[in-house]
């Protein structure tokens, strides 16, 4: 870099940070509401989002997210996930919502 701006593939992208995490939480482990993802989740369409990256992973079902993926993916937005750290054969959610046919775009 030569100081005079960022690169990258899509230097010219806005990004628009959403923070869903419970105050003050993220000192030794975030502490995130599935309702308050599921509104993130539903901010970012509003918005219209392309992209929307969801960098978390729990080992249980995040039933309350699934409307506003479900919203998501038919508004044909991609949706990254992190799949986990724990070497599992199956992702973690919300990741492993890739292949739910009821969130899932076809």
């Amino acid at each position: 870099m030569d100081g005079s701006g960022g690169m990258g593939v899509a230097y010219d992208a806005t990004i628009l940070s959403i923070r869903v995490d419970a105050d003050g939480s993220c000192a030794a482990r975030c502490r995130i509401l599935e309702r308050d993802l599921a509104r993130g989740i539903d901010y970012a369409v509003e918005q219209g989002a392309d992209i929307i990256a969801l960098p978390l992973a729990s080992k249980r079902r995040l039933t309350v997210i699934e409307p506003a993926l479900a919203g998501a993916a038919a508004a044909g937005i991609l949706i990254v996930a992190a799949a986990g750290n724990d070497g599992s054969e199956q992702p973690a959610s919300p990741a492993r919502y890739a292949a739910d046919q009821r969130i899932s775009a076809s």
